[in-house]
């Protein structure tokens, strides 16, 4: 976000879910680049030029931690306006993988 603007962060319970959203007034994500910007490596063109930081890798990890985890992590944006992410896990936790249940049993 650049300076001057506003970042705002939201954490709370709906449902069986925690649900935490984050809402920038940043440059936003192009309607062109929107589908791609969950894959891996990706970076919009915009946020390309505006910074040489990042490498593509954050979001498409946090959408598989989410999605692992029983949840979720989707977005809306407007370019030149902002983005809102919204994340969320269910409240009842995550249960085992077997193979991770085997490993814990060993000990």
């Amino acid at each position: 976000t650049p300076e001057g603007g506003k970042v705002r962060m939201a954490i709370g319970i709906e449902g069986k879910e925690i649900v935490t959203t984050v809402s920038d007034t940043g440059i936003g994500i192009p309607a062109a680049a929107q589908g791609r910007i969950f894959e891996k490596l990706y970076r919009a063109d915009n946020a390309s030029k505006n910074t040489s930081d990042g490498t593509g890798l954050g979001l498409y990890i946090a959408k598989s931690i989410a999605e692992q985890s029983g949840g979720t992590l989707r977005f809306t944006s407007k370019e030149n306006e902002g983005t809102t992410f919204r994340f969320t896990l269910p409240l009842a936790g995550v249960a085992a993988k077997q193979s991770m249940h085997t490993i814990i049993s060993d000990f």
